[in-house]
């Protein structure tokens, strides 16, 4: 047992390092903020900093070994080999739900956040998946486990303890970005959730209707029944300790 956890440990620290040596820069951080706001050229990067062409490619390199420009470079050529016409900045999914939970601020954070596998999980992961982790803290890494690795949901890109939750990346999406940000306000005795989901790229229509459908199952259907009444539709059917001990 002892091997299992020191081997997964291993593969989490070589896994993930091309992840933190990417996001540790703040030159790349603003590069991944321009991209998602619409695709760019490397010229039109480059115009944006003080620094040479030839280092902005060598920040896209690394960028790309982490798996993040990648998808949105990609996105600038398929959008130019297929004539497809995309105003900048314009979201191919736009979804916004108010839901009402009954349950404090404190206690929709923890469950949104800190047992995240108690909601999430299939058909919204894929078919390898076996668990969920999400690094509660901003800059942590939102990814589904395999027997023999994973792979990446999203970053945390918006924090704040108890009422703001953002978070930015592929979620399986292929070649498109999404952002999905949760914001909690007190209503009464329980939590008004303000959900949003925007995703930027090419995405294929029945994808897009099916995300629609599939982000009000997981938060209006599984967030909130998981809040109310600790019915687990997620990935994990046991509740982790930490959450199991604030109520």
């Amino acid at each position: 047992m002892r091997g299992n956890v020191v081997a997964l440990e291993r593969w989490l620290e070589d896994d993930t390092a091309p992840l933190w040596r990417a996001m540790a820069d703040p030159t790349r951080r603003r590069i991944l903020d321009l991209l998602r706001q619409r695709p760019l050229i490397t010229g039109e990067i480059a115009a944006q900093f003080p620094i040479s062409r030839i280092a902005v490619m060598r920040h896209l390199e690394v960028l790309s070994e982490a798996g993040f420009a990648t998808g949105l470079l990609r996105l600038q050529e398929s959008v130019e080999t297929e004539g497809r016409h995309m105003e900048p900045g314009q979201p191919t999914i736009d979804i916004a739900l108010d839901i009402e939970i009954a349950g404090t601020p404190p206690a929709v954070f923890a469950a949104l956040t800190k047992d995240i596998g108690g909601w999430w999980g299939h058909p919204f992961v894929t078919a390898r998946a076996t668990s969920l982790a999400l690094d509660t803290r901003l800059g942590g890494l939102f990814t589904e486990r395999w027997d023999n690795g994973g792979q990446l949901i999203a970053s945390v890109t918006g924090w704040a303890q108890d009422e703001h939750l953002q978070l930015t990346g592929p979620f399986h999406l292929g070649i498109a970005v999404g952002v999905a940000t949760f914001d909690l306000v007190g209503s009464g005795t329980g939590t008004l959730l303000r959900f949003s989901f925007r995703a930027i790229g090419v995405v294929d229509a029945a994808l897009g209707e099916a995300m629609s459908r599939g982000w009000a199952e997981l938060v209006r259907t599984r967030l909130k029944g998981l809040v109310e009444t600790g019915t687990r539709l997620g990935i994990d059917p046991d509740e982790p300790p930490t959450v199991r001990s604030i109520r």
